[in-house]
């Protein structure tokens, strides 16, 4: 699968080419990876959209069951 990968000083950014699905968000100043890594034991896909919001919220605020 084909993966792009796009970095200034600050930050690298990996996105994969089918679905442009995120799969890679380092930052240099920290060393820190803020993505999933995939590891197969576990769970080999990344697909950091399954948060159930995705957009912006009226008010900032979400009610869940209430």
């Amino acid at each position: 699968m084909k993966i792009y990968t796009i970095k200034n000083n600050n930050f690298q950014v990996s996105v994969k080419k089918t679905g442009a699905e995120l799969c890679s968000f380092k930052s240099f100043k920290t060393n820190t990876e803020y993505i999933w890594n995939a590891d197969p034991e576990i769970w080999a896909a990344h697909a950091p959209n399954l948060f159930p919001i995705i957009g912006c919220l009226k008010d900032d605020a979400f009610l869940y069951k209430g």
